[in-house]
């Protein structure tokens, strides 16, 4: 084999491996929200989601969700609690790995991805031995919030646990717009950012 065809076949290996992972992401991303009378309304929010989220954004709760309204978060709340407090709570990312260790909240542990039976056992080893009553955030941040296929199967397993002071955190577009851009705090692979 020639020296100008092994560069090529090496940089055709650099960018098949992330071009796969990215349709299998835009095909699991893709899946329709379920279709439900109430999926289309969003709830007005509460004094305290209200607080919380913009005056322009609603958070949707549909009647198909695992959640109440209460337990979801807005990014700025959660970026804020954890500039201010020193009980942090305990931060799971559910999503992929390769989404992980590109960047993730700074003291998140990886237990993910939820919507694989493999990944649900890693969430329950993620809280064994936590207590119960523990502040925990569960965080994708892969795709629209609509269409994650890891929060709800994620929020159900922590709740059939018996886990009862969970919160998801609401990204409603992906973890690049709704918390990097943004500016809230982030750890790479590269370190803090």
């Amino acid at each position: 084999m020639t020296e100008a065809r092994s560069s090529r076949l090496a940089l055709h290996r650099l960018w098949i491996v992330p071009a796969i992972f990215g349709l299998a992401l835009a095909a699991a991303c893709s899946k329709p929200a379920p279709k439900t009378p109430a999926a289309s309304k969003a709830k007005t929010p509460s004094a305290k989601t209200a607080a919380a989220a913009p005056a322009d954004e609603a958070i949707p709760v549909a009647a198909s969700d695992p959640w109440k309204e209460a337990d979801l978060m807005m990014p700025s709340a959660l970026a804020d609690q954890l500039k201010q407090s020193a009980k942090k709570p305990l931060l799971l990312q559910i999503g992929f790995d390769v989404l992980y260790r590109g960047a993730h909240i700074p003291g998140s542990i990886y237990a993910g991805p939820a919507s694989k039976p493999a990944g649900l056992q890693k969430i329950a080893q993620a809280v064994k031995g936590v207590a119960q009553d523990r502040d925990i955030v569960i965080y994708c941040g892969c795709c629209p919030w609509s269409h994650c296929p890891t929060v709800r199967p994620a929020f159900k397993k922590l709740k059939d646990m018996g886990y009862t002071n969970v919160h998801v955190l609401y990204i409603p577009h992906d973890f690049q717009k709704n918390w990097i851009d943004k500016g809230y705090p982030t750890k790479t692979s590269a370190g803090q950012s």
